[in-house]
């Protein structure tokens, strides 16, 4: 999710899908080709919109999935709650969900 926020990656697996943790070796220094100096400086924040907008799709599917547990339905096959909960954290902090520091952001839903 951080990544993606930065623009160094413009695809996320699905939302029941694990990342793969060999693409972080690909795009970040001291394993890629890049310096550190290269990865911060071409590093571009997307804009409040798309940030705003992934915060909103992790909330509608955290809620689905908060929901089949809840009421115990059957969890959709594209979801995978920890992940989805995972990346809902993640993308809150980035916006500054609630000026909270990233122990406490919250993952309303």
């Amino acid at each position: 999710m951080l990544l993606w926020s930065i623009g160094v990656v413009n695809e996320l697996p699905g939302l029941a899908e694990h990342c793969d943790v060999g693409a972080f070796q690909r795009v970040l220094p001291p394993f890629a080709t890049v310096t550190v100096n290269e990865f911060i400086s071409s590093a571009q924040r997307r804009s409040d919109d798309e940030l705003f907008e992934m915060a909103n799709e992790l909330l509608d599917s955290h809620w689905e999935a908060r929901d089949a547990r809840i009421n115990s339905k059957p969890m959709p096959a594209n979801l995978d709650i920890g992940i989805i909960h995972e990346r809902h954290h993640a993308i809150n902090w980035i916006i500054g969900y609630g000026g909270l520091p990233w122990d406490d952001v919250t993952t309303d839903t």
